[in-house]
């Protein structure tokens, strides 16, 4: 029985999910994610920001509410968007290995939002953004001979 191989390529704003059953021979484009706020500039994300406030013995000002970094924080929202779908669809069985390729800081968001089970199915990642990279681009960078998911 062959073994279905989902390939993610992603940063913080495009995802592209394409699967294999044998990666030396084809790859096929399945979905595509798209998150066009993390592409936005800072200033933008950040105009419903809480506003300042004078600090109670005056000397200075300080802002109001939450400290992540809003392209930080829409990275965060994406991730986990992209977590969904794996999670989701690993535990469906449409796939049975996962390869990841983003960009390190990228790759680190994700991986904290994906499940136990999802995690155990990854065969490889590699801190490399391919997203803008054509198919046949991609499959060069995958990994051979894959190794087997253990049972």
């Amino acid at each position: 029985m062959m073994k279905t191989t989902w390939v993610l390529v992603t940063d913080s704003s495009k995802a592209r999910i394409l699967a294999t059953e044998n990666p030396k021979e084809s790859l096929l484009e399945l979905e595509v994610l798209d998150h066009p706020q993390s592409r936005q500039h800072a200033q933008t994300l950040t105009t419903d920001l809480p506003g300042k406030a004078m600090d109670s013995s005056g000397k200075g000002r300080h802002a109001m509410g939450n400290t992540t970094e809003p392209k930080r924080q829409e990275a965060i929202v994406f991730a986990r968007e992209i977590a969904s779908k794996l999670n989701r669809s690993g535990d469906s069985k449409d796939y049975d290995q996962l390869i990841l390729f983003a960009p390190p800081a990228f790759l680190g968001i994700l991986r904290d939002q994906l499940s136990n089970n999802t995690v155990k199915k990854i065969i490889h990642d590699d801190h490399k953004n391919l997203v803008q990279h054509t198919i046949e681009d991609i499959k060069a960078h995958l990994p051979f001979p894959l190794r087997p998911v253990p049972a």
